[in-house]
């Protein structure tokens, strides 16, 4: 039951990444500033989400026992995807967003581009978490990663990714805290006080941090409670109702969450020409089909590769490594 959660949880970071980034199209200028509050209000949480559920997996399965497999793992399909994204942008030049230089590619190793920034970071935590030797999180280690995630928004430490992977750091903290808490609550009225409480707080703050706060400070700590809210709630509401744990089409999504997660940029930024391209100019029926296509593709795409050899190697490289037999890890 644990794991058709986790998979349901991996579902909605990739399903959450896909709508924002179909949302942020310029394809609809009368719509923009309707777009760009849905926008922001995703990009508040499902990074943090993202994180909290890598965090969460780490300490359920054990990872820091293993953490050199899956840091090479992370690492191959890092340098992969970043290095085909970098051809494909050079070449496309102007036609993409955010175009490459030659600058791009040299500085991948310590630079990701912009969509590929998360598997730095994971590859960065997987190492952390596992030579330091952090077993288990505690409410101590969770509140200096909270301060660390406070200080590095705060003097917008903007060095690489330096600023990102230490705010999401506390992110992946909190899920390896979740996994030592039972997540069950028997009290019902408990329960479901708490999950108001968190409902009205998050569209409180949220509202707050686009049109009240202005001290830089409570500006930070305003936008860590908004993303921690709105990530616990999700998490509540998974594990609150059974239909959602256990359906089928949501554990599909949850087992090909990498897969969608690698390749929904290129399909989006496809099926942004391609709709344009059939003249839909339809909000809604744009915003469906774009993200069914950027789920259902990258999907059928991993079925289609695997246990086909080099043609999986992208999505799962060390798997294809043992099977070959020459290289034992």
């Amino acid at each position: 039951m644990v794991r058709c959660f986790e998979r349901i949880c991996n579902f909605y970071c990739s399903f959450r990444a896909l709508c924002y980034r179909c949302l942020a199209s310029n394809t609809f200028p009368k719509d923009k500033e309707m777009l760009q509050i849905v926008y922001d209000f995703i990009y508040s949480f499902h990074m943090p989400l993202f994180f909290l559920i890598s965090g969460y997996l780490f300490y359920l399965t054990k990872s820091y026992r293993k953490y050199e497999i899956k840091v090479i793992d992370f690492m191959i399909i890092y340098l992969l995807w970043n290095v085909l994204t970098w051809f494909l942008k050079f070449f496309m030049a102007d036609a993409v967003n955010n175009p490459v230089t030659l600058q791009n590619l040299m500085t991948i190793f310590y630079i990701p581009l912009q969509q590929y920034w998360y598997l730095y970071s994971l590859i960065i935590f997987y190492l952390i978490f596992s030579i330091f030797n952090i077993r288990k999180i505690n409410i101590k280690v969770l509140i200096f990663m909270l301060f660390i995630a406070v200080f590095s928004k705060y003097y917008n430490l903007e060095i690489s990714i330096v600023k990102n992977t230490l705010f999401h750091m506390f992110f992946f903290a909190l899920g390896g805290y979740l996994n030592n808490i039972n997540l069950g609550i028997k009290n019902n009225l408990i329960y479901n006080s708490s999950f108001v409480i968190i409902c009205i707080l998050n569209c409180i703050l949220y509202i707050c941090n686009i049109h009240v706060f202005k001290n830089p400070f409570m500006a930070v700590v305003n936008q860590l409670v908004v993303a921690s809210s709105a990530s616990l709630l999700l998490v509540f509401i998974f594990n609150k109702y059974k239909r959602l744990k256990t359906s089928k089409m949501f554990m599909l999504f949850g087992q090909y969450s990498l897969q969608i997660y690698l390749v929904h940029c290129f399909i989006t930024a496809g099926t942004r020409f391609g709709l344009r391209y059939l003249n839909i100019v339809n909000l809604p029926l744009y915003f469906i089909l774009g993200t069914l296509l950027g789920l259902l593709i990258p999907i059928g795409l991993a079925k289609w590769c695997n246990g086909k050899g080099l043609l999986n190697f992208p999505f799962a490289p060390i798997k294809e490594i043992k099977k070959i037999g020459v290289i034992k890890i």
